[in-house]
C-alpha cells in the first residue's frame, strides 16, 4: 500500500476547512500496522480511504499495485471484497452480557 500527498476537505470551522492529510505513507507485503490515537485524529477516515469508501480530493493511493482513483464504482466494490479487509476493535465490537 502505498499514499502520498494525500488530502480530503472534510468541513470547515468558524470559517476555516477541516482537512484530512498524509504526506506519505507505505506499507509493504506482509507488514502490518495498528493505527492508534484519540478520537477524531483520523484512523477512521485513514481506513476509508485505503479501502475506497471515501475518495480523496488530491493525492495517490495504490494498494496491491492498484491505484485507486482508476476503478469506477463497480470495480472499486469488487476490488475491495476481493483484496481489502480491516478490523476494528475497543469499544466497535458488540458483546454479550
Amino acid at each position: 500500500m502505498r499514499v502520498e500527498g494525500c488530502r480530503l476537505k472534510l468541513g470547515e470551522s468558524q470559517g476555516a476547512p477541516i482537512e484530512f492529510r498524509l504526506a506519505e505513507f507505505a506499507l509493504g507485503e506482509g507488514e502490518r500496522v495498528a493505527l492508534t490515537g484519540p478520537s477524531g485524529c483520523g484512523k477512521s477516515t485513514m481506513l476509508n480511504l485505503v479501502s475506497g469508501l471515501l475518495k480523496p480530493d488530491a493525492g495517490e493511493i495504490e494498494v496491491l499495485g492498484q491505484r485507486l482513483k482508476d476503478l469506477g464504482h463497480w470495480q472499486m466494490d469488487a476490488f475491495r471484497g476481493g483484496s481489502i479487509g480491516f478490523f476494528r476493535s475497543g469499544s466497535m465490537i458488540a458483546t454479550s452480557a
